[in-house]
């Protein structure tokens, strides 16, 4: 059982290339391809960990760290 409302599935638009929310895993998705082909890929992975995690925290009301150190 999530912990976040079902829209934040739906509604966040991560603005991370590559990425996307896949229905039937119920979370967002960075293929791995993606990330190992990417010119920077660390930059690009942690650009998805943080737009999830900021998805996650604006939609469902979570406080929110600086998650850009």
């Amino acid at each position: 059982m999530p912990n976040y409302p079902d829209r934040v599935m739906y509604e966040a638009d991560l603005g991370v290339p590559g990425a996307y929310f896949d229905a039937a895993l119920g979370e967002f998705v960075m293929p791995y391809r993606t990330v190992r082909e990417a010119e920077h890929a660390e930059a690009l992975l942690l650009d998805f960990l943080r737009a999830t995690y900021r998805a996650g925290a604006e939609t469902g009301g979570w406080p929110q760290v600086d998650a850009s150190a």
